[in-house]
């Protein structure tokens, strides 16, 4: 994804196969990763890959447009304890958020108690 250019134009660009409402949720669990990534190795390795876990700050500092690419080099060390699409460690668990039924159930009311 280029710089200043939206999301939605590079999910278009990325992934025609499916529609944009997937294709952006798809890039956005991407850019996620990448983010996360960027912030565990700046953090990791302080002084150098600069101060800003941002890519084009990265980019910079490696002087490289692939950083990606170097940062696996640069990190592989640390690989195993990151989670994909970075690094080779486990994928995060999901969150599964207890469903509070809001609603009553289906069929007839229940019986109405006089008071």
């Amino acid at each position: 994804m280029a710089a200043g250019e939206s999301i939605e134009k590079a999910a278009e660009k990325i992934r025609p196969d499916i529609e944009l409402p997937g294709a952006v949720r798809w890039v956005r669990q991407r850019l996620g990763a990448v983010r996360m990534a960027l912030l565990a190795l700046v953090t990791l390795l302080p002084g150098q890959l600069g101060n800003e876990p941002r890519l084009g700050d990265v980019r910079k500092v490696l002087g490289t447009e692939h950083a990606l690419m170097r940062l696996r080099e640069i990190g592989a060390a640390h690989l195993g304890s990151m989670a994909p699409p970075f690094g080779f460690g486990a994928r995060p668990k999901r969150r599964w958020r207890k469903r509070r039924r809001s609603q009553q159930g289906t069929g007839p009311d229940p019986p109405r108690t006089s008071r």
